[in-house]
């Protein structure tokens, strides 16, 4: 069963990860426009070994999270979100949390994994 949530007035169903990541970033841009967005995203991209190499000379490192915003507040430099399936029991793998912890305790960032859409 897909989950769905309200943005902007507007449902969405959400049946996938990426059905999620469109979502949360579509908000952002329509709400919160001064925030600067960066989509690593080079993560979908490990099918073969040629994608993988490219995606690691691009600067891709495993655990990356899904979204990063930087928008520094005083407190914390940025957000780096890490998506999961809102259909499915998945945590996190070990280099991703590995990485969103590297992220808060070097980096001054805010970090969450995001699996549940707020209805």
């Amino acid at each position: 069963m897909a989950k769905w949530a309200i943005f902007s007035g507007i449902i969405i169903i959400m049946k996938t990860e990426s059905d999620l990541h469109k979502a949360v970033v579509k908000y952002i841009r329509n709400n919160l426009p001064k925030f600067i967005i960066l989509i690593p995203g080079l993560g979908e991209f490990q099918r073969n070994e040629i994608l993988k190499r490219s995606a690691f000379q691009k600067g891709y490192r495993p655990g990356s999270p899904d979204l990063i915003i930087l928008t520094p507040n005083g407190e914390y430099n940025g957000l780096a979100i890490e998506f999961k399936n809102p259909n499915k029991k998945l945590g996190l793998r070990d280099n991703q949390k590995e990485f969103l912890n590297d992220l808060e305790t070097h980096s001054k960032y805010k970090t969450l994994a995001y699996q549940n859409v707020i209805q």
